[in-house]
């Protein structure tokens, strides 16, 4: 663990988190997936922790950021 944060910066979880997070957001703007579909895919189990991790990282809702990648 120590290793892990001090090769990252982050905790394990924190990097797993961005890690999940950046591919929904691939997702969201390359496919035309549910969300919900995305949440899963991406190895959340709980919709609402999805929810409140991407708006944290990316500052806007699934949604929303997918609204704003349409050209």
């Amino acid at each position: 663990s120590r290793s892990f944060r001090a090769y990252t910066g982050m905790s394990f979880t924190e990097y797993l988190k961005n890690v999940r997070i950046d591919r929904a957001a691939q997702l969201l703007a390359n496919t035309g997936l549910q969300v919900q579909d995305i949440c899963y895919e991406v190895g959340y189990a709980d919709k609402t922790k999805f929810f409140r991790h991407f708006r944290e990282l990316i500052g806007q809702t699934p949604l929303a950021y997918r609204k704003s990648m349409v050209p």
